[in-house]
């Protein structure tokens, strides 16, 4: 069974903030289909994925290529559905649709380094 896309779902009115860091029913949903070992493989790839979108938005934003970190957000905003992190799915998906140009970019970007390190911290709880 596939769990649907967090955009699939209503999503809270309000401040980004108040979005969760993590769906639980989305992330028990998709755990409860593996195994334990599958789950943690899973999890534990997910600061590596991160950093690759994160390093490939940088890197597209030093090159002037909006296209380029628009499609490292769609990655990014992909993972983080697929897992059920809400509010960095969110994030991503801000910086995919909504980032009129580099420098808006790069604004959403800095919060997006926010929103990655408190979602693999809570994660890491979760391990």
């Amino acid at each position: 069974m596939c769990v649907a896309p967090v955009f699939d779902r209503p999503q809270p009115t309000g401040a980004v903030e108040d979005l969760p860091l993590i769906d639980e029913r989305a992330m028990a949903e998709w755990c409860g289909e593996l195994d334990r070992a599958d789950v943690m493989d899973l999890l534990g790839r997910v600061p590596g994925e991160c950093a690759k979108c994160l390093t490939g938005i940088r890197e597209a934003s030093t090159k002037g290529d909006l296209p380029g970190v628009k499609r490292m957000a769609h990655r990014l905003k992909g993972m983080a559905s697929n897992l059920g992190a809400t509010r960095l799915a969110h994030m991503a998906r801000g910086i995919e649709l909504a980032s009129a140009d580099l420098a808006d970019a790069a604004v959403r970007t800095a919060a997006l380094e926010q929103t990655v390190a408190a979602t693999l911290e809570a994660i890491r709880f979760r391990a």
